[in-house]
């Protein structure tokens, strides 16, 4: 939508980043950054300083047993058992899981297997908790 030709949609869509960064406590800088390969220590140490607040119902026992990587943009495929594929962002990702962001959560299974197309990695997966658009998940 950056690439429209029209005003309306494209102020839209920086709009939409803007809020999606917002949500992890990042600007349009970070961003920037972490396209470019410039992403600083002072950025990493933001990230450490503001977390993000736990999801409504999140339990102790769901809460990750190993450090997540650093936040990343990454996209992601979940494979769906009758052959269908549903896109994802990758928010963040651990060595046993990853926080994935859809559009919608309908039709998303409790399992399936997920696939990343940039190291073409696919592994399954199952759900450990839900929010309104996004879903985390632990290797399985």
């Amino acid at each position: 939508m950056l690439a429209s030709e029209q005003d309306g949609e494209v102020a839209g869509a920086a709009r939409a980043i803007t809020r999606a960064l917002a949500a992890d406590n990042l600007d349009l800088h970070d961003l920037s950054r972490l396209l470019t390969g410039r992403a600083s220590a002072d950025s990493a140490r933001h990230d450490h300083a503001n977390p993000k607040p736990p999801h409504p119902g999140e339990t102790p026992e769901e809460r990750r047993s190993e450090p997540r990587f650093r936040r990343v943009l990454l996209t992601g495929k979940i494979l769906l058992p009758n052959g269908g594929i549903i896109d994802c962002k990758v928010r963040n990702r651990s060595a046993d899981g990853a926080l994935l962001q859809l559009a919608s959560l309908i039709g998303i299974p409790d399992q399936f297997v997920l696939r990343f197309p940039s190291t073409n990695e696919a592994f399954g997966v199952e759900i450990i908790w839900r929010g309104e658009r996004e879903i985390g998940v632990r290797r399985i």
